[in-house]
């Protein structure tokens, strides 16, 4: 259905991330603007995501989906029994980051300041992610 849409028209595979805090096996494709969700015989298992400005970076860690923008991280956390819907998000603003890596519940980014580039360390679990 979402491969379908003229939304989907144009859209290029940038990626493909397994979800391991599942029952069954589920991983998503990452498109240019699109995230699928599907089980390990390509069946949809939850909702697809679209986003409407253009992802630059995904990094999965843990249950938590960490997508980089040009002016923002968004922080998503996806609820592995409630496969109906992508529960929890926050975002952080910052200029340009680049999603360097993730270990354990922390996300590591940079972003640029005035003379030099800046690595983040983001500890996922002390922030709020709040309902849609």
């Amino acid at each position: 259905r979402t491969m379908n849409s003229p939304d989907f028209a144009g859209s290029e595979p940038r990626q493909v991330m397994k979800l391991k805090h599942t029952k069954e096996p589920e991983y998503i494709l990452c498109y240019t603007r699109h995230l699928l969700f599907v089980d390990e015989y390509g069946q949809e298992t939850r909702a697809p995501i679209s986003f409407s400005k253009l992802p630059l970076e995904h990094r999965l860690i843990g249950s938590v989906l960490c997508t980089s923008f040009s002016e923002r991280i968004q922080v998503l956390a996806l609820d592995p029994t409630n496969t109906d819907k992508n529960l929890h998000k926050v975002s952080i603003y910052c200029h340009t980051p680049h999603l360097v890596s993730g270990l354990k519940n922390k996300l590591y980014y940079t972003t640029s300041g005035d003379a030099a580039y800046h690595l983040v360390a983001l500890d996922l679990d002390k922030i709020k992610i709040e309902s849609e």
